[in-house]
């Protein structure tokens, strides 16, 4: 009876034996595979911070791209495009322009119901959209919907391409002297007032560059970097008086003061980076005058250029390009 169970368990021990290297292969390759997935994890998430950080890195840089295009586009460019929309497309005259410039239509008048060119649009009622398509219901008498809605719309294209443009709403004759009295003293005439509070086809257009500029920055985790772009756009908008850019800048302000909030920024830092924003903007305004409108197009393009490469990782060398530029500016002066 002891020999059998002697027997049988050297049986069992021997089973246990051949078994055990295969149960522990079993347990390390458990092991093991937990480590890879684990290693899998951690690469991950390392390479999906760094996408991160760097989509936010070319989005920033892009944002100071628009930022400088934002120069030409409110200055030189802008101007030049004004005067000629306005030489270009003013050219309708029908029932629906006359019904909308109300009494202008009849001709200037002089004495106390003068109205400048420059203002009649902001003090006369008309040429807001919602005045403008009520009048043309009455502009003619056997029109139909869609023929009142296409004349309304093309006589208000037609005045949007003016360099003075559309109203944003309508102020009265004896509120616009007064405001014009007290901004006189800043430089500010009646044509710039009206500049201000009017919109026109090209400041329209242009108003996408600065949204861009925001859009590119709006996730960047540098509010004070956020809020100098913010500086930047509301002067330049200033100094082109286009309304429409600065109700955008309104809305930057806005997300700059709630990431300051969320990011624990002092407000006295908040307002440094804004003020440094619009400092660095009223410098280059200046420099634009003194430099002269040629160079200045030329200077704006290549800082585009070259930040549209950085943000797409593409080398560039920009000694060259400060040389080809120097020997642009030589060639005329050799010629004198």
């Amino acid at each position: 009876m002891m020999q059998i169970t002697i027997y049988k368990w050297n049986i069992l021990t021997m089973f246990y034996k051949a078994a055990r290297p295969f149960r522990r292969k079993a347990v390390t390759d458990t092991s093991d595979n937990f480590e890879k997935e684990n290693l899998t994890e951690i690469y991950r998430n390392k390479i999906e911070t760094h996408n991160t950080k760097t989509k936010l890195n070319s989005q920033t840089i892009q944002a100071q791209a628009m930022v400088w295009l934002n120069y030409l586009n409110e200055s030189i460019l802008s101007k030049s495009l004004e005067q000629w929309s306005s030489a270009s497309f003013i050219t309708l005259s029908n029932e629906y322009t006359k019904i909308i410039d109300g009494s202008f239509a009849e001709g200037m008048k002089s004495g106390t119901d003068y109205v400048s060119p420059s203002l009649h649009r902001i003090i006369e009622s008309g040429h807001t959209l919602p005045q403008a398509f009520d009048l043309g219901k009455d502009a003619l008498d056997n029109d139909t919907v869609i023929q009142e809605i296409w004349g309304t719309s093309t006589a208000l294209l037609s005045d949007m391409s003016s360099v003075i443009g559309l109203p944003i709403n309508n102020i009265s004759h004896i509120s616009v002297n007064e405001w014009l009295d007290k901004l006189s003293p800043f430089g500010i005439n009646e044509k710039k007032f009206a500049d201000l509070l009017s919109y026109n086809t090209v400041e329209l257009i242009g108003s996408i560059i600065p949204i861009l500029a925001l859009m590119f920055s709006w996730n960047s985790a540098d509010t004070r970097k956020f809020t100098q772009i913010v500086g930047i756009l509301g002067i330049s908008a200033l100094y082109a008086g286009n309304p429409i850019s600065l109700i955008v800048v309104m809305v930057g302000l806005a997300r700059s003061f709630q990431k300051a909030r969320n990011s624990n920024v002092k407000m006295k830092d908040w307002l440094k980076a804004l003020s440094h924003g619009g400092i660095i903007s009223m410098l280059v305004l200046l420099l634009m005058s003194v430099i002269g409108a040629t160079l200045w197009t030329m200077i704006i393009c290549a800082l585009v250029i070259i930040k549209l490469l950085q943000s797409k990782d593409i080398p560039f060398d920009p000694r060259k390009l400060a040389k080809y530029i120097l020997a642009l500016i030589r060639q005329p002066i050799k010629s004198c």
